[in-house]
């Protein structure tokens, strides 16, 4: 629905009243869930047994709001050699596992810059046991090549009307609550971010409360130059 002066006052109050319940949601759910770093990239390890000698390993995450996934594997081993990530990111903490069907190691660690340090525990292996602590170093960032500057700034600019109107997900010059209920499920890790780009305001491969405030104002106010 798109919100002008001619629509009743009944139906912009109703509008209205449904937008800051979403924003409600958004504010006591969303920002808690919201992750303050975003790991994506590739990494190099060196995991500190408490016994024996350091290890070298190779991680790759890829982070969805605070879903991690991605691969693991160590150089020469003979069953850690593409073992899978499952975790989340809670504010600057990690907290998963590498595994597959022979091997699992839980992993805990905080984030600061391009760095993870943490501690590892292995239940379940064939090739490896015991506990220590690790380092992971980030090498490269594995949306740098392919993805961002060449799909995503396109996007906002093709489309006469959403160049820079924040939430307008289909472009077609206003926001709707339907593309805000889009763009919390976005913030929440429901849904890619690929279906509302023109949520993204800064690009960053994220949506924040503060962008939802924006397609929130623009739905009450009209998008500019609609």
């Amino acid at each position: 629905m798109k919100i002008t002066e001619s629509t009743p006052w009944h139906m912009r109050r109703l509008v209205r009243l449904r937008l800051w319940l979403i924003l409600g949601f958004v504010g006591g759910n969303a920002l808690m869930a919201h992750a303050a770093v975003n790991i994506t990239g590739q990494y190099t390890g060196v995991a500190h047994p408490t016994k024996g000698n350091d290890v070298a390993f190779n991680v790759t995450f890829s982070q969805t709001g605070t879903t991690v996934t991605g691969t693991m594997s160590v150089p020469g081993s003979q069953c850690l050699v593409s073992l899978q990530v499952s975790g989340t990111v809670n504010g600057t903490t990690l907290s998963g596992s590498f595994h597959d069907a022979m091997s699992t190691i839980n992993i805990s660690g905080t984030v600061s810059g391009d760095q993870i340090n943490g501690t590892y525990s292995i239940p379940v292996s064939p090739c490896a046991n015991g506990s220590g602590t690790f380092t992971l170093t980030k090498i490269t960032s594995a949306t740098a090549t392919p993805t961002p500057t060449a799909t995503s700034t396109p996007s906002f600019t093709a489309t006469p009307g959403s160049k820079s109107c924040v939430g307008d997900c289909n472009g077609n010059g206003q926001v709707t609550v339907d593309e805000i209920l889009t763009m919390v499920n976005i913030a929440l890790g429901n849904t890619s971010i690929s279906a509302c780009e023109a949520g993204d305001a800064n690009h960053d491969l994220q949506i924040t409360v503060d962008e939802i405030l924006s397609a929130v104002n623009n739905a009450l106010t009209n998008c500019p130059g609609a």
